[in-house]
């Protein structure tokens, strides 16, 4: 029971930090631009 708790929050933490990158690309440079730095995010990790 504790297990998947554990794994649904760390999974919406993990999307609370993508919005987040995006919204500060998108704020920072046009829409185009903040998709490749996305990527790059995600293919770190």
């Amino acid at each position: 029971m504790h297990f998947k708790r554990d794994i649904i929050l760390s999974a919406i933490g993990a999307l609370i930090i993508m919005l987040a990158i995006v919204f500060s690309t998108n704020t920072n440079s046009e829409g185009e631009e903040s998709l490749p730095q996305v990527e790059q995010f995600t293919s770190v990790q």
